[in-house]
């Protein structure tokens, strides 16, 4: 790969932090996650595609297309979300396109509870088209590991979700919205 003197990277440690090194790309990244499989695996979102790096962002290698904002690995399955929600269950080597209603979207944050089995959540936000706001769907979640999603998002004051968390206990999905302030679903009793 080329060497980038300046510009766009990622910034890696090898001795937990005390010392920082520059990873230059010629991209900037707007999403990453690290994969539990492999200490050296990220996958990193950029906004003409998603990428591979096996030497710990050293080097990144295109797996696939399309701008993508948010990423989540569990296992062999990866999770890509973007203006589609696209779904690996082979460790990344093929990409599905998730049934998510046809309307327009742009996943802002992806969420798995712990012990959930096939539940993901996904938060949508708006986004631009023609100068005019769209696509602010609010929490949509899939029960079949990502391949259909349906909004969850009733009684939501804002439907411009940024971002998701689960409680500790696991019984609760905080919602952050933009300008809605932050709402709490029932993920079980």
């Amino acid at each position: 790969m080329k060497s980038y003197a300046h510009g766009y990277g990622l910034r890696g440690t090898a001795d937990g932090g005390a010392t920082w090194k520059n990873l230059y790309h010629p991209r900037a990244y707007t999403a990453i996650a690290g994969d539990p499989r492999d200490a050296d695996r990220l996958w990193l979102g950029a906004a003409d595609g998603l990428y591979r790096s096996g030497d710990g962002g050293v080097t990144a290698v295109k797996v696939a297309g399309g701008p993508d904002g948010s990423i989540l690995v569990t296992g062999s399955r990866i999770v890509v979300g973007g203006s589609t929600i696209r779904v690996s269950t082979d460790g990344g080597r093929h990409f599905a396109t998730a049934d998510s209603g046809g309307l327009p979207m742009r996943v802002s944050d992806l969420y798995a509870p712990p012990g959930a089995g096939h539940t993901l959540y996904a938060a949508t936000t708006s986004s631009a088209a023609n100068g005019l706001p769209q696509g602010a769907r609010g929490v949509l979640r899939s029960t079949d590991n990502g391949r259909t999603w349906h909004n969850v998002s009733s009684g939501l004051r804002s439907t411009a979700g940024t971002s998701l968390a689960g409680s500790p206990d696991g019984r609760w999905l905080f919602a952050g919205t933009a300008d809605g302030g932050v709402h709490r679903l029932r993920l079980r009793g």
